[in-house]
């Protein structure tokens, strides 16, 4: 049999829903040789907020905990990023390399201490709610207030990073559309790792916690722990695209550790649809989409036609337009 048959043969046998990944990536691979510069970098910027909400429908839809304090953690994955390019002084490290290992680090520590104190303190629904957008509001006043670190309201430029060998060669990422494949590895390793946590053992034991998890403790499983360690996860997803985000826009403010964009992150997952990982992307992309388009031809209205829009979707598709998908064709439950 040919390698061609063989390639019909999988395809074929395939689920729909792995057709519906695999046509997606084949897309994405292609999109940039169509694209104009700019739409290359916009396009860049919607796969890191996406991965940003994909943190929170791992979180959301898999647990049922909603968390209003992702921009916290992508808005200070930004700053490691712009710390890292100012304060990385050993000649041949490279500081996109340094911010990219610290960013997750520090962004999943901080997730695992505050998951730590909120869930085995058995603080839920409302409470858990209020207190992750709390920090979302303390950090960014911290970023306006302490100007030294953070750079206040002026924020902090730095540039695009770099992939580099030290002593062998060093390549700047100038280019949107070379970027803009930096940004889709992020993206598609962001759904391998969390396609892969919700289709094992772990996964199914998160699902049991969102389900009833007092039965879920009856049966002898630790759910606080369960719940901090998903959370530290969601935590680095979202660190690491601020920091990617950060040296592709070259300008780090406040407002990406705000109280704007976790309320967004949150308007995202419910559009795409929050009980499916695709659903998430989904939001992140269409959402964004729109709101670029909508801004251009409509100046200062757009927000009001963007907020009938949401609820319109809401309304209209209680599970989100992928999850509507989902269910309608059988794509699968955890696409």
């Amino acid at each position: 049999m040919s390698y061609i048959d063989r390639t019909k043969g999988a395809l074929y046998q395939a689920s729909m829903s792995e057709k519906v990944l695999l046509g997606a990536t084949v897309v994405g691979l292609f999109l940039p040789v169509v694209l104009q510069p700019y739409l290359a970098f916009l396009a860049a910027q919607y796969y890191l907020f996406s991965l940003m909400a994909l943190s929170l429908g791992l979180l959301w839809g898999y647990v049922g905990i909603l968390s209003f304090g992702q921009a916290a953690f992508f808005g200070l994955g930004a700053y490691v990023m712009a710390w890292s390019f100012k304060y990385t002084f050993v000649p041949g490290l490279n500081p996109a390399y340094v911010a990219l290992v610290l960013a997750p680090l520090v962004t999943g520590a901080i997730a695992a201490i505050l998951g730590w104190f909120l869930f085995y303190s058995d603080v839920k629904d409302v409470y858990f709610v209020i207190i992750t957008l709390a920090l979302s509001v303390i950090l960014e006043q911290l970023a306006v207030s302490v100007s030294s670190i953070f750079g206040g309201f002026n924020g902090i430029y730095l540039p695009r990073m770099a992939v580099s060998i030290p002593g062998v060669f060093s390549y700047q990422l100038a280019n949107d559309r070379v970027f803009y494949y930096v940004a889709f590895a992020a993206l598609v390793g962001g759904y391998a790792l969390c396609r892969r946590i919700v289709r094992s053992d772990f996964g199914e034991t998160l699902l049991a916690i969102k389900e009833n998890e007092e039965r879920t403790k009856s049966l002898g499983y630790n759910t606080a722990r369960y719940k901090t360690q998903v959370f530290t996860v969601s935590g680095a997803l979202a660190g690491i695209a601020g920091a990617l985000y950060a040296t592709l826009s070259q300008f780090v403010s406040p407002p990406l550790t705000g109280f704007v964009l976790s309320t967004e992150v949150v308007i995202w997952v419910a559009v795409g649809g929050r009980n499916l990982l695709l659903g998430a992307i989904t939001g992140g992309l269409l959402v964004n989409a729109a709101s670029t388009g909508l801004s251009s031809a409509l100046a200062d209205r757009y927000i009001l036609i963007l907020g009938l829009i949401f609820i319109a979707v809401v309304v209209t598709f209680k599970k989100g337009v992928v999850g509507y998908l989902a269910e309608r064709y059988d794509w699968g439950e955890k696409l």
